[in-house]
């Protein structure tokens, strides 16, 4: 999937264990977690589908604005770049989707995906995305979702 045009963005939270919460973010009303596994499922890579929303803590909630907005994130690899999918397990490190995450002109993007559990297995990418998001409504899209889980 390859766009330009501005997609929305929303979250869902749900309570994962007694003081966890499972961001899964949603473009343009479809989970994000689906669309990167059919686009797995499309190259027929065996091992498609194993990612998940984040895992976060309430205090990992509490910084939630610095992470997919800023490119910054507390389970970021500064040559991977941030976080935007854990694993089904629910540990961010063992099935993490990274993504370039850039901020500019009233818009942030998310591109440049990548598998770090896939490095040995050739997996490529680079035609899923550009997604490109109003950056007014990404933030509020993130404080909607800090409401919901830190009340």
């Amino acid at each position: 999937m390859t766009t330009t045009e501005e997609s929305e963005i929303h979250f869902t939270v749900e309570q994962w264990a007694p003081d966890g919460f499972l961001l899964t973010p949603f473009i343009d009303g479809r989970s994000f977690v689906s669309l990167v596994t059919e686009f797995e499922v499309g190259h027929g890579w065996e091992d498609a589908g194993i990612h998940e929303g984040m895992v976060l803590s309430r205090l990992d909630f509490e910084h939630l604005p610095r992470h997919p907005v800023q490119g910054r994130s507390p389970y970021g690899h500064p040559s991977r770049g941030t976080v935007l999918l854990g694993c089904t397990c629910g540990v961010i490190d063992c099935g993490p989707l990274y993504g370039r995450v850039l901020a500019s002109e009233g818009q942030i993007r998310w591109l440049e995906f990548e598998n770090p559990v896939a490095d040995d297995l050739d997996w490529d990418y680079s035609e899923l995305g550009p997604f490109v998001f109003d950056s007014a409504q990404f933030e509020q899209a993130i404080t909607d979702a800090m409401a919901q889980a830190l009340g």
